[in-house]
């Protein structure tokens, strides 16, 4: 949903318009920018996809989906979707790294997919693009493994 801009360690929103941490550092509120495109036709980005990919990565769906990223979402205990494009992301007690987890830089788990998608393609999920939103991200592979795998949000820095 966030981002680092590319070559700077300065948070940016991609997928979300709105992201707000709660004092307490349990709940994480969101809203998307809506009209964002899943490729192949899977619709936009919703906060339902939000809930089912996190939920998805933390075990709490059915099929269990036994990721190696499981860890990084251990202590979820649930996505609240309050809207189209709104939700809470809820903690059961604070994890310091979450923010890193939702913000991604080239970790899977904290990647948005489409639920649609993962429902057509089944156990082949994962092997076509159709789980990242159309255009939206870049992959620009450097020499430097600090810097192998950037993000620049095409569509954020179009619009500044």
């Amino acid at each position: 949903m966030n981002t680092f801009l590319a070559g700077t360690t300065k948070v940016v929103h991609c997928l979300a318009d709105t992201f707000e941490t709660s004092s307490d550092g349990l709940r994480f509120h969101f809203t998307l920018k809506p009209g964002i495109p899943f490729q192949k036709g899977f619709g936009e980005v919703q906060a339902s996809d939000v809930k089912f990919s996190f939920e998805r990565i933390a075990g709490l769906t059915k099929p269990k989906l036994n990721s190696p990223y499981v860890g990084d979402w251990a202590q979820l205990e649930s996505v609240k979707v309050e809207g189209k494009y709104s939700g809470t992301i809820i903690m059961k007690e604070v994890f310091a790294p979450t923010l890193a987890v939702i913000i991604g830089g080239g970790i899977a788990s904290g990647m948005v997919v489409s639920e649609k998608a993962v429902a057509r393609y089944g156990k082949h999920f994962g092997t076509k693009w159709a789980d990242v939103p159309r255009d939206y991200l870049q992959w620009v592979v450097k020499q430097d493994m600090d810097e192998d795998i950037l993000f620049t949000a095409r569509t954020i820095l179009s619009k500044r």
